[in-house]
């Protein structure tokens, strides 16, 4: 998984999303560029599944809302981070390659607590 800004501009005022990327291992590319559609279903499955418990994760061990000056107060995302979820099949390579992987952005912003407020999730 590799993480990072969308923007390269790290100020306050443009760091609004991360981009996450998932890739399974070189031979499972190649097993699902060899397979046929049945057996593609089920590597993209397990991709899913996998995709899905690492966001998991990281929702509930990693996310952490920041809050008061300097974001000297952290607290756990209580309702969730707010993400998109991409297939990609091939790579962006000037030659394209049967590259299937998984792109998620997600909001650097949760969703207002009891503040009513919408928090800087980091």
């Amino acid at each position: 998984m590799l993480g990072r800004p969308i923007e390269h501009n790290r100020s306050p005022k443009t760091d609004k999303a991360k981009e996450r990327t998932f890739r399974p291992p070189p031979t499972a590319h190649i097993a699902w560029a060899l397979m046929d559609d049945r057996h593609r279903r089920v590597l993209e499955l397990c991709d899913d599944i996998a995709c899905d418990k690492t966001l998991a994760w990281l929702e509930e061990s990693v996310a952490e809302i920041r809050s008061k000056a300097g974001g000297k107060q952290r607290a756990r995302v209580k309702d969730g981070l707010i993400v998109a979820v991409f297939r990609h099949y091939e790579s962006r390579a000037t030659e394209s390659r049967p590259t299937p992987f998984t792109s998620c952005t997600s909001w650097r912003r949760c969703p207002p607590g009891s503040g009513g407020r919408w928090s800087r999730a980091r």
